[in-house]
């Protein structure tokens, strides 16, 4: 799904693909460059859904949703709420463990050579605070979450 050409014109900053959405902070480096990237996303993972399941058809209801990072606090705090949604989700209990999201890059746990995180580790100085930042809200989303989560056994893609 991502490979070089769709890669040029922007940075992925984070990402988490949930069950039924997605959250990407992307930096568009050409014109257009996040409407392409958005595109050939949406693109591919409809038709290989529409292939597995034998189906034709647009998957998504309506065009995604854009906001504009205009300062670097916000940026820093989006991606830690990016990184905590399978928490708030109750898919896993740390951010480190759902597979599906950047935050193991942040943490240090596996290399992604698509994910550039210079942009909000300068806002931390460094991994080990981000991790820090990010892990201080867990306890306080566990406990919202509590009442609605479900038997770990329905927590899968």
């Amino acid at each position: 799904m991502l490979n070089a050409n769709n890669l040029s014109s922007i940075e992925i900053i984070a990402y988490c693909l949930m069950p039924n959405h997605f959250h990407f902070i992307i930096r568009q480096l050409e014109p257009f460059g996040i409407s392409g990237f958005m595109r050939n996303v949406c693109d591919g993972y409809a038709k290989a859904i529409n292939k597995e399941r034998s189906r034709s058809g647009h998957l998504f209801e309506s065009k995604y949703k854009m906001k504009h990072i205009d300062n670097d606090l916000y940026l820093f705090h989006l991606s830690r709420y990016i990184h905590l949604n399978p928490v708030r989700a109750c898919l896993v209990d740390l951010p480190e463990e759902w597979p599906h999201s950047s935050c193991r890059t942040y943490y240090g746990l596996q290399r992604d050579p698509v994910i550039t995180m210079q942009l909000v580790l300068q806002q931390c100085r460094g991994l080990t605070n981000y991790k820090n930042f990010v892990k201080g809200y867990l306890p306080q989303d566990r406990e919202k979450s509590k009442p609605f989560c479900s038997m770990k056994d329905d927590r899968h893609l």
